[in-house]
């Protein structure tokens, strides 16, 4: 299953199977792209799950993405620096 030394999430297993019969070389640079990190993101992510529900995580995204070029003024700071 895939080439050596690829982590394959189980959730992707199924996927990346039927992937591969079709254009092995796409399904794997696509596993690929999935395990690399975004430390500015990830940093988001945390902050956010400390301070809001999934909810209100939704509605924080919404409005930065929405004013990003005046962004309100309780934008948490990883996101600031992430935008």
């Amino acid at each position: 299953m895939g080439e050596p030394g690829l982590k394959i999430p189980s959730c992707y297993v199924d996927g990346y199977e039927a992937a591969r019969t079709v254009d092995p070389e796409f399904a794997e640079t696509y596993i690929r792209h999935t395990t690399v990190g975004d430390p500015a993101a990830d940093a988001v992510v945390e902050e956010l799950a400390a301070i809001a529900t999934p909810r209100q995580v939704h509605g924080i995204i919404a409005a930065t993405l929405q004013h990003w070029d005046e962004l309100p003024a309780d934008t948490p700071e990883s996101l600031r620096r992430l935008v």
